[in-house]
């Protein structure tokens, strides 16, 4: 089932992430951002999820008193924000089921195909 995560006092969640920009000669600049996983195994809230088989992952967020410290952080430093967020401070929320898309288009072909 899907599972929405949100920060227990309501606030947005600051995740640690890496950007950068590639550029090549004749093409506009392409921006690409990732946001930095850990396992989430022997995370009190989030190893209940995911299929038994299944890897546990769970986003590195950031307390706010480390934002600047992150953005700011020389690479050797980094491992050092590598930390669970604390369960204590989520809320796991289950989704409601995905309505199926419908493809008007599709049906209107003779034989539906």
């Amino acid at each position: 089932m899907a599972t929405r995560f949100t920060r227990a006092d309501g606030q947005p969640s600051g995740i640690a992430g890496l950007w950068d920009v590639w550029t090549e000669p004749g093409k506009p600049p392409l921006l690409s951002f990732t946001m930095l996983t850990r396992n989430a195994a022997d995370h009190a809230l989030l190893k209940s999820y995911h299929r038994a088989e299944d890897e546990k992952r769970i986003i590195v967020i950031l307390p706010e008193s480390r934002y600047a410290d992150w953005l700011d952080a020389p690479p050797e430093q980094t491992q050092d924000f590598i930390r669970h967020f604390p369960a204590d401070n989520l809320v796991a929320t289950p989704m409601p089921p995905k309505k199926p898309q419908v493809n008007a288009q599709k049906q209107l072909l003779p034989g539906g195909d």
